[in-house]
């Protein structure tokens, strides 16, 4: 029987980064990506992340507390499996090309 896990916050950053990968990566806000190399905004641990952001994380942040587990499971299967390794696969591959 699984009592607890030990992963240092891995745990909420990784649930994180699922659950706003869209959002943390969202077209039309400036200054915060200057190549393509990029893996995070360059805002991401600023106060101006989440104020130029404000109405998609407050929007995400409503759909998650009315979302089921079920959903959320189907939800991050989906980011986890089509975008996360998608992303992950064309980075491995540009830097193979280059």
């Amino acid at each position: 029987m699984l009592l607890g896990l030990h992963g240092e916050g891995s745990t909420v950053r990784t649930l994180f980064t699922l659950l706003f990968w869209d959002i943390m990566f969202a077209d039309g806000i400036p200054d915060v990506f200057y190549s393509q190399f990029q893996t995070s905004p360059l805002d991401l641990f600023t106060d101006n992340f989440y104020i130029s952001r404000q109405e998609m994380i407050e929007q995400r942040l409503v759909s998650v507390s009315n979302s089921t587990d079920e959903v959320l499971q189907q939800f991050i299967v989906f980011l986890l499996f089509y975008k996360f390794y998608c992303s992950l696969f064309i980075i491995q591959l540009a830097l193979q090309c280059s």
